[in-house]
């Protein structure tokens, strides 16, 4: 029982309180299948590694099952973090080995939204040893009213992940890489840079994007790997330009960044419809 200080909060006096050997978070609106848990803590009992990532469902509020992610990589083997597949891996996926966490003195930035981000990048750095279980564990609720992840939402409070960008950037290690671990590193931290410049550039017409353009100088001067790989993103699925790349080149000219992008919606229009190659 704590005083309210947002998710990552939550996290840092949980860890204070943690005595087992893995840890496994479980957001408040969210849900474990309790069969499948018990006989995950069976499993956990006969194995000794880093990080486990199980499957889990997205559900709606009636419960009906969104999409299923599984994980099934090596038939259960252990396994190497530089062997991690180039996808996304989220929270609701991962349990860590406790004293991993304690070890780094892991603590999550407070007071906003979106730090299960820092949650399934900062701690792998530290990884050694993974293996998957296909057992389908988490049932992570999606599409509530309000919902941080809501594009409306994060599109309003992109400017919260800015500070946790920061603060991964912060803890760690991008000087050196020469080896598959520090590359998922990188591609998970693109892949968090481009929903909030998406956020920002195509969702979010009535911000001011003053906080984008300070970020932006910033991410050229210290980590230009991440913004030149950034700036050949492409943002859009329906539009298949490289958005960041024209915001820049525009000088921020918020009005000339609208007239690019409904040129090129057009073009996309006229495609669709064989009235251009």
């Amino acid at each position: 029982d704590k005083e309210n200080g947002n998710y990552g909060s939550c996290i840092n006096r949980g860890l204070k309180e943690a005595t087992g050997k893995y840890v496994k978070v479980l957001d408040a609106d969210d849900w474990f299948d309790n069969g499948n848990f018990a006989k995950y803590v069976v499993f956990l009992n006969s194995i000794d590694c880093d990080m486990i990532l199980t499957s889990f469902n997205r559900v709606d509020s009636d419960g009906n099952i969104i999409r299923t992610t599984t994980w099934e990589l090596y038939d259960n083997k252990l396994f190497t973090v530089d062997q991690l597949p180039l996808v996304n891996i989220e929270m609701h996926a991962i349990t860590y080995r406790t004293v991993l966490l304690t070890s780094m003195n892991y603590r999550q930035t407070e007071g906003i939204s979106y730090t299960d981000t820092e949650w399934s990048i900062i701690p792998l750095q530290n990884v050694n040893t993974c293996i998957t279980y296909p057992l389908n564990i988490y049932q992570y609720l999606f599409g509530r009213e309000g919902q941080t992840m809501q594009e409306g939402v994060f599109a309003k409070n992109y400017y919260q992940t800015l500070i946790i960008c920061d603060n991964i950037f912060n803890k760690c290690k991008f000087d050196i890489f020469n080896n598959r671990a520090n590359e998922y590193l990188k591609y998970k931290c693109l892949l968090f840079l481009e929903s909030i410049y998406r956020a920002a550039l195509l969702d979010n017409y009535d911000n001011k994007l003053e906080k984008l353009v300070e970020f932006d100088i910033k991410l050229k001067k210290e980590y230009y790997f991440l913004y030149k790989s950034l700036g050949d993103i492409k943002l859009s699925k329906k539009v298949r330009i490289k958005f960041i790349n024209i915001w820049r080149n525009s000088h921020n000219n918020i009005t000339y960044l609208f007239l690019i992008f409904y040129k090129c919606l057009k073009r996309q229009l006229m495609i669709l419809r064989g009235k251009f190659t």
